[in-house]
């Protein structure tokens, strides 16, 4: 069985006895699946694991923390045959979870989840048929959040925080094809990132606080030339220009882009894309000592 082509995509990580690693995809039977590494296990990539079903091509977006305990808490949100957000959940064995209070959904949305703290916070976005972007939001208990703004019909979504901040990110293009900040601040602010290639596929986004104090953004998008473009923002210079094209052989197919980013000394970033094929293209960043970026064809 084999990734269908134009997979969603998502990717998480978290650190318990090791660094720990997963990436969603779905295959042609329509189900996603859930590839692993585990350092604690060693060999690299050694599992991939059948979840639930989904619609075709949907949209996939995943978030984790760690309880008190050590053990991981994982939520998977995708769009099922009828076009409603539901929730897949990972609580020390996988479970159906939420249908979530998500209205009007288009049905060709992306998906972008964010948490922060272990009670936890998490606010998901998501497009309706207006084409306006909506948050749901989690706290003890689902409900309808924010009114963005209007996108691009169609348009990727991707998501962060600064580490376990509740200050939020949303990237989304606009009608005008630009790509688009929305940026939860006590209160929303929108800003249109001009100096930007419109992206032509894709949007994935990580950030945390460099030093545990200075906000740092990298977001990733798949650019009019078929490469996986990067945009930084760096404190206290902010936005930095030209983005920068991570390796100019991997030319990503039209789906989703996943990101994820943690601390090993420098900081680590993985990308993930569908390119050539109908494999997963891992770009890796192991910080300026190290290779700087490069990609490997994973085998699932």
């Amino acid at each position: 069985m084999s990734n269908i082509k134009g997979t969603g995509l998502a990717a998480i990580q978290w650190e318990n006895n090791g660094l720990h690693l997963r990436v969603y995809h779905q295959h042609t039977d329509g189900f996603v699946y859930e590839s692993a590494l585990d350092d604690n296990v060693g060999g690299g990539w050694h599992s991939t694991q059948k979840l639930f079903q989904a619609r075709l091509r949907s949209p996939l977006s995943a978030i984790v923390w760690n309880t008190s305990a050590g053990s991981p808490q994982i939520r998977v949100y995708y769009l099922d045959d009828q076009g409603a957000v539901q929730e897949y959940v990972y609580s020390g064995g996988w479970s159906k979870g939420a249908s979530l209070p998500a209205s009007n959904v288009s049905p060709i949305t992306g998906l972008a989840a964010v948490r922060w703290s272990d009670e936890p916070q998490i606010r998901v976005y998501y497009q309706q048929k207006d084409n306006v972007i909506h948050e749901v939001v989690w706290s003890h208990g689902w409900s309808a959040g924010a009114t963005l703004s209007a996108a691009f019909s169609g348009t990727a979504i991707a998501a962060t925080t600064y580490s376990d901040s509740s200050t939020i990110r949303v990237y989304y293009q606009q009608a005008d094809y630009k790509l688009h900040e929305a940026a939860w601040i006590s209160g929303w602010k929108f800003r249109t990132l001009d100096d930007v290639t419109p992206p032509a596929g894709g949007i994935a986004a990580v950030g945390w606080l460099e030093g545990g104090h200075a906000p740092t953004l990298r977001v990733y998008s798949q650019s009019q030339r078929d490469t996986i473009q990067e945009l930084s923002y760096d404190d206290p210079s902010g936005w930095v220009y030209p983005t920068r094209v991570l390796d100019p052989n991997v030319a990503p197919s039209d789906g989703s882009i996943a990101a994820v980013h943690w601390l090993n000394g420098p900081n680590q970033i993985r990308v993930y894309v569908q390119a050539s094929g109908r494999n997963i293209t891992e770009l890796v960043w192991d910080g300026p000592s190290g290779r700087g970026w490069y990609s490997q064809v994973l085998n699932f």
